[in-house]
């Protein structure tokens, strides 16, 4: 066997006659077999190549940092955001306007700007507010004229046989992160009490799907009707959410169709939520609850629900 030195690490080719490497096995027994430390020397370097090249191990804090004035500028930009869509644009800019170095982008920068625009759109979902309507949950106006309305309630019977109550303002019955994950499989029942009414919104909609009840009734207490959803045997966790989805986006589209009507017809020059008068926001909202109510009968049980009109 001959010994010498490469690049500072000292190596062996060859074996003496009959020589072999004898080396655990995973399963504790042993296995022989041929060992030439060239190619294992050839192997390590490969390795420091690849970890060079860049992994999960990446030295982050070295990555691409914004100044203060880009870094606030982003912020505000998403904090500016009115909708989903107008907030994953903007994320969508900042990635095309943020440049990676080879390590990344700055850490610290790039957690702060993601928990913030994860908290944007968990309010926007509003997956914790019953709201009476699209508007509502954006809207400062809407949400000021709801409060002459009597409070909603939201009761949930828990699987384990245990009831929840809370009373809130008719623009939201909000519940925390733990409270809802005591929901899973239980049956909720809240009222809409403004003069808008209707059928359940979207984020009804969303409390129903992410906390996975299995039925969920909304009173119209101002116009005395009750609507009723229940999961079936066809819901899965990926078609509710898409149902969620769909309801929203198609509420959404046909609320800002509404109001551009509604606005046009009273002689706006464009159509457009902040430039609309609170009446017509209001009213579009009250047109939009018949097609809201249609769309579920018609939709809901494609993506695993039974929808109907209880009273």
């Amino acid at each position: 066997m001959q010994y010498y030195w490469k690049n500072g690490v000292q190596v062996s080719r060859g074996f003496d006659d009959d020589a072999v490497l004898v080396k655990p096995g995973r399963d504790g027994s042993y296995e022989k077999r041929a060992y030439d430390p060239d190619e294992l020397f050839a192997e390590y370097q490969a390795m420091g190549r690849r970890f060079k090249a860049g992994s999960k191990h990446k030295v982050y804090t070295r990555g691409a940092k914004l100044t203060d004035e880009q870094f606030n500028a982003f912020m505000q930009r998403l904090s500016d955001a009115k909708t989903l869509d107008e907030l994953h644009a903007v994320g969508d800019d900042i990635l095309k306007e943020w440049t990676p170095n080879e390590n990344g982008r700055y850490s610290a920068q790039w957690d702060e700007m993601s928990r913030h625009a994860q908290a944007l759109e968990k309010e926007m979902q509003s997956k914790h507010d019953s709201v009476s309507g699209v508007s509502a949950a954006i809207d400062p106006e809407v949400k000021a004229w709801a409060r002459q309305f009597p409070n909603e309630k939201l009761w949930v019977y828990r699987e384990d046989g245990e009831l929840f109550f809370r009373e809130g303002s008719p623009t939201g019955v909000k519940t925390t992160d733990a409270e809802d994950a005591s929901f899973r499989n239980g049956k909720a029942k809240h009222t809409h009490t403004t003069s808008i009414g209707g059928t359940f919104g979207e984020d009804d909609i969303w409390f129903t799907t992410e906390n996975w009840l299995s039925e969920h009734e909304v009173e119209d207490t101002y116009h005395g009707i009750t609507y009723r959803l229940v999961r079936n045997a066809d819901a899965s966790e990926e078609s509710v959410e898409k149902f969620a989805r769909a309801y929203e986006e198609e509420s959404f589209r046909n609320y800002d169709r509404i109001l551009g009507e509604i606005y046009d017809a009273n002689g706006g020059e464009e159509a457009h939520l902040h430039g609309a008068t609170l009446e017509e926001k209001l009213e579009a909202e009250m047109r939009l609850k018949p097609i809201q109510h249609e769309w579920l009968t018609n939709n809901a049980g494609s993506w695993g629900y039974d929808y109907y009109q209880a009273t």
